[in-house]
């Protein structure tokens, strides 16, 4: 066994996900599924009913995914949306990330760049009244939603347990809190994006494109089945605001 050792986390609150089982497992990597129900089971997840999570949901899920380590001491963590599978050891994109140093790695936004595209999605077809608080609090502090390129997804991320990291995951959180307690759906990625792009910037990041989720390493399905979900074509990537290449 050589490189680094790593934590995989992925979450299943309130039932809405199936269990995805990894199908194939890495020596390096420690694989935990995070519940909030005691009688989940798993052949290949060490299940973790975490009886300290509290308030609906997706605030379940969003602490979850903001204090992996929470869960382990691996300086490495991937966190995982229930929705995804594991096909196999995941070995090369943390071989890739530790070579090059970075602290993160996320998916860029497939479709959309900017946080008023998003949230104008979120707005109109999801209906979704979370979105003209968060555009609100982006302006209040600064962030023009309309110009700045780089709109990221929190379902797949890697991270590095450095103090940037930690930092820039308690803001997203703390940005979250203040953007109220049952507004903190799928909306999180774009608190995200903001936070990673205006006091960020200097991080580095190991950018996948949405394939990563279609690849020989993970599997997107529909939420609450096996049916597999399929890309539709992707935009190019950008972030800090302009172009960049990706891993996958």
């Amino acid at each position: 066994m050589t490189g680094p050792r790593y934590t995989v986390i992925t979450y299943i609150i309130g039932d809405y996900e199936q269990v995805h089982e990894i199908k194939e497992r890495s020596e390096r990597a420690t694989y935990l599924l995070i519940t909030d129900n005691p009688n989940l089971k798993s052949e290949t997840w060490k299940v973790i009913c975490d009886l300290r999570l509290t308030g609906g949901p997706f605030n379940k899920v969003m602490d979850i995914r903001w204090n992996p380590w929470r869960y382990t001491n691996d300086e490495i963590v991937i966190t995982l949306d229930g929705s995804l599978g594991v096909n196999c050891g995941l070995d090369d994109l943390i071989d890739a990330f530790d070579d090059g140093y970075y602290g993160l790695g996320i998916v860029i936004h497939p479709h959309r760049n900017t946080a008023a595209a998003e949230l104008e999605v979120w707005a109109s077809f999801r209906k979704h009244n979370g979105a003209s608080m968060q555009y609100t609090y982006l302006q209040i502090i600064g962030y023009n939603v309309e110009r700045y390129k780089g709109l990221y997804q929190t379902g797949f991320m890697i991270r590095r347990r450095t103090p940037s990291v930690i930092s820039f995951n308690g803001q997203v959180e703390r940005r979250l809190l203040i953007c109220g307690q049952g507004e903190r759906d799928r909306l999180d990625q774009v608190l995200a994006s903001a936070t990673l792009n205006m006091g960020y910037s200097n991080m580095r990041v190991l950018w996948f494109s949405e394939r990563l989720l279609e690849s020989k390493f993970i599997t997107w399905y529909g939420h609450g089945n096996n049916d597999v979900v399929h890309q539709t074509g992707l935009i190019e990537p950008y972030a800090f605001n302009h172009p960049v290449d990706v891993y996958i």
